[in-house]
């Protein structure tokens, strides 16, 4: 009513007083027009913008007005988490993508051939040719050189043969992607998968000592090819 307009007269004249003596400063009591705080004033704590405007609005009422937007310290603490998360995800998604390389899958169909061509030979000759077995056998291979792909871009980084001057697809323990120790790791895990099913094929599907005469030598070969004092690879 009436006494709101007298108080807006007055703080007009007390406004007018100011700019005649310059002094800007606002007297205690008085709502801060959010229009009139710099960028600096804008980017402060929930605390200090309570206070500077005298508990006369609250907060969100403040980031109502005339859309101008404060900054919240827990609203930047959010931000923070969220994207230190989006963060973590992409190099999750980064490092799963490395053992998918790591493994080479463009490759792994030259562990299949071998076991086609003998399952062919098998039937050839004996008219006999279980294709149960002959998919046990494609696993170990398959596992077997998985594991040599492991254990080669493990040993050739330790050797130092790959470099930042190696031309070629990329090896994600040259490039820093994957711990040598992982890599290693990985290495040692899948060569012993291999190894469980070779003791499956040569125990309990009638392979014998031939079969496990064979699955020694390519175990060997495995490390072997760029492991090792005298590495088959070279």
């Amino acid at each position: 009513g009436s006494g709101d307009g007298e108080n807006a007269k007055k703080r007009k004249r007390r406004r007018r007083r100011r700019r005649k003596t310059g002094d800007d400063s606002e007297e205690e009591g008085e709502l801060v027009d959010p229009r009139r705080l710099t960028s600096k004033d804008r980017i402060i704590s929930r605390k200090t913008l309570n206070k500077k405007l005298f508990g006369i609005f609250e907060l969100e009422q403040v980031e109502k007005y005339e859309g101008l937007s404060f900054s919240d310290e827990d609203d930047d603490i959010d931000r923070m988490k969220t994207e230190a998360e989006k963060k973590a995800a992409l190099e999750a998604n980064k490092k799963e993508d490395a053992w998918v390389a790591a493994m080479r899958p463009k490759t792994l169909s030259a562990s299949l051939m071998p076991v086609l061509v003998g399952h062919c030979l098998a039937y050839q000759e004996f008219r006999v040719a279980d294709p149960w077995i002959s998919f046990w056998f494609w696993i170990f291979a398959v596992l077997t050189q998985i594991g040599t792909n492991f254990h080669n871009d493990y040993a050739d980084y330790v050797r130092g043969a790959d470099t930042d001057k190696r031309v070629g697809p990329a090896r994600m323990v040259q490039k820093g992607i994957i711990k040598p120790k992982e890599m290693a790791s990985a290495a040692l895990k899948t060569l012993g998968l291999a190894s469980l099913v070779g003791l499956h094929l040569v125990f309990n599907l009638g392979g014998g000592w031939p079969v496990g005469i064979a699955i020694l030598m390519c175990l060997f070969g495995a490390v072997a090819y760029t492991g090792g004092p005298i590495p088959l690879g070279l």
